[in-house]
């Protein structure tokens, strides 16, 4: 299995589990609700308000740390790869710090 397929799959994940964080919560919203609350949004349906609300933010915000995670997990496989060069600038800009500062 080539990496092209791999990442197909892990793009299929994401927008499966992204669609599954939509329907979890303290009230569960069905599958049909939520497509609804995508294509035809009604703002006198609480599942509605909900989704569009607070589950959508939620989704967002958690898709958001996981990228910047995995940049940084990334950036740093690669650095600790380097042999030669400055190292220490990728880890430094994960961790907030974007000045580089020879060690």
């Amino acid at each position: 299995m080539g990496p092209v397929w791999v990442l197909y799959g892990g793009v299929l994940l994401l927008i499966i589990s992204s669609f599954a964080s939509l329907m979890v919560g303290a009230q569960p919203i069905a599958p049909r609700v939520v497509l609804a609350a995508w294509l035809n949004p009604d703002g006198t349906q609480l599942e509605h308000i909900l989704v569009q609300t607070t589950r959508l933010t939620r989704t967002l915000m958690s898709l958001m740390v996981g990228a910047s995670l995995g940049r940084c997990w990334g950036a740093d496989a690669v650095d600790d790869a380097q042999s030669t060069g400055p190292t220490g600038v990728i880890r430094h800009q994960c961790r907030g710090d974007l000045l580089y500062r020879p060690e």
